[in-house]
């Protein structure tokens, strides 16, 4: 019989679940289990939670923040090992949508959770999570982030090395000119973010795709809607953000254009990406 948190649980934010059969579940999670000499006391945790459990993800808003989590049970199916002093077993972490776009492995995940063999579940830093998986449900329900990454030197040599330094400030004139004739007029933090990032370009994500700032106008930026045809993208962003909201450059080789609000929330893919201008551009990069 089903614990009562885990009922609550899924009373509470819907899981999906894994399409895959349980057994291949398992099959899979017993391959990775070989392929890091598992100990038979954690494989058989690992059994046991997808047997009772399966493989399932699930969407939250933070009460506090606003922010959209999103929490994976995923045991041993992407597994990242952490720096123990025994062999424990991933299971599953949780991960905040906006700042974590093409993140790298080791900052994917906000809180990442694994099991040993005694059944004790522990985050990355080692704490003590939950003594049985009980306790753990119960922990994944009530856990509030309020997450702020902190921004990698990293970022700030990549967009260096694209042409960035503290103080850039183009002239973008003849863009706001030209805006402002289609009736959009830009706010002066899209201004701001313009001025200092626009025209900046083949910066690297982490797989080897660019993408880059713009401060031309191009036809599918800045559609006003009772002028023009604009793609689905263009026309989410214009239904949840305004006319005004402009579109500042393209990620993803050019496959993902990304917008700036004009209260300065970035936005690509139908989401937002980071709090901040700068937590944008570092979730975009992938850190």
């Amino acid at each position: 019989m089903e614990d009562m948190d885990f009922i609550r649980l899924k009373e509470l934010y819907h899981p999906v679940f894994s399409e895959n059969p349980i057994d291949s579940q398992i099959a899979e999670a017993m391959s990775e289990a070989d392929r890091h000499n598992l100990e038979v006391p954690v494989r058989d945790r690992i059994t046991e939670y997808l047997l009772e459990y399966g493989r399932f993800h699930f969407k939250k808003i933070e009460s506090a923040s606003g922010d959209e989590l999103r929490f994976d049970f995923y045991p041993l199916f992407l597994p990242f090992y952490p720096d123990f002093n025994r062999k424990v077993a991933f299971i599953g972490g949780y991960r905040n949508c906006g700042c974590s776009l093409y993140a790298h492995d080791d900052s994917f995940y906000i809180e990442k959770f694994y099991v040993d063999s005694a059944g004790l579940i522990w985050n990355q830093d080692h704490r003590l999570i939950a003594e049985n998986i009980i306790d753990f449900w119960k922990y994944i329900i009530e856990k509030e982030y309020d997450f702020h990454p902190e921004i990698s030197s990293d970022v700030i040599t990549i967009l260096r090395n694209a042409g960035w330094c503290v103080g850039r400030k183009i002239d973008i004139d003849s863009l706001i000119e030209e805006c402002t004739d289609d009736d959009v007029f830009p706010s002066d933090i899209q201004i701001a973010f313009v001025q200092e990032f626009g025209n900046l370009s083949g910066i690297q994500l982490n797989d080897d795709a660019e993408f880059w700032f713009s401060s031309k106008r191009i036809n599918r930026c800045y559609a006003n809607t009772a002028k023009k045809q604009v793609r689905t993208e263009e026309k989410w962003a214009l239904h949840h953000y305004g006319v005004d909201t402009l579109c500042v450059g393209y990620c993803n080789d050019g496959m993902d254009p990304l917008f700036l609000t004009t209260d300065g929330q970035l936005l690509t893919r139908s989401r937002k990406v980071g709090r901040t201008i700068w937590e944008g551009i570092q979730c975009i990069l992938g850190y």
